[in-house]
């Protein structure tokens, strides 16, 4: 009750601003639940939202009657499953663009709820952990913050799953996976991560930002499983269509 009040007083004071089209309206009644999204309602609904996917890899299927594409049937990746909660199109890769080089971390508790809130609708089954994936020392001494970790702290608070970023690392410098062919994407990530000790648990849900290729997230599943973690998801806020 108190919370509901406190977020009444501030909503009226601080009306919340729609991050992609600036209107303040459409909120309050979603604050008067805690819910904190700065995203009204239409701007929301019309988000490319990835209905349709491989429930292997999230890449999205043309295919009504389909549920595992082509290439995860050919070829598994070392995952088991993915949530890939948009598509990777306009306005979602401005957002992401400005989450992720213009310092705007406020979109990440929009995006954070946005994941968490799919996850929660979907009854995927919950893992006992998260795991950003890892950003190299010197690219987060560039950045200033991992995407991903900041991604996870959002859906952690929200389903009350633990975080773990010091296990595992980027032990080896890569080039950006964005600024290369998909062909050479997969050499490119190899040996990229580290685990330093086995893992307890047994199941892990990965977080990332976005999933192209996927190679980024299966070398990283691959890592984990030979230390110990049976199940692997992938859990990203957008899929590309490669």
């Amino acid at each position: 009750m108190v919370n509901n009040c406190i977020n009444f007083v501030r909503s009226c004071l601080y009306p919340p601003t729609c991050i992609l089209c600036g209107d303040t309206a459409g909120f309050l009644p979603e604050y008067y639940r805690g819910h904190s999204v700065d995203l009204c309602g239409p701007c929301q609904s019309e988000l490319p939202y990835n209905n349709h996917a491989c429930i292997r890899c999230a890449t999205p299927l043309t295919q009504l009657s389909a549920t595992v594409c082509g290439a995860c049937q050919r070829k598994p990746p070392a995952f088991e499953r993915s949530l890939g909660l948009l598509r990777y199109l306009s306005p979602v890769d401005r957002l992401i663009h400005a989450f992720k080089f213009a310092g705007q971390l406020h979109i990440a508790t929009v995006l954070g709820e946005l994941m968490a809130g799919r996850i929660l609708d979907t009854n995927v089954p919950l893992p006992e952990l998260l795991i950003p994936v890892p950003l190299h020392p010197i690219r987060l001494r560039e950045r200033g913050f991992n995407q991903a970790l900041e991604l996870a702290r959002v859906i952690s608070n929200k389903l009350t799953i633990p975080i773990d970023y010091r296990s595992c690392e980027r032990s080896r410098k890569t080039v950006a996976q964005s600024l290369l062919p998909a062909k050479e994407r997969h050499q490119n990530i190899k040996g990229a991560f580290t685990v330093h000790h086995p893992f307890k648990v047994k199941s892990v849900a990965i977080i990332d930002d976005v999933m192209t290729t996927g190679h980024t997230v299966n070398e990283l599943a691959s890592v984990l499983k030979d230390a110990g973690v049976d199940h692997v998801q992938v859990w990203a806020v957008a899929r590309a269509n490669t």
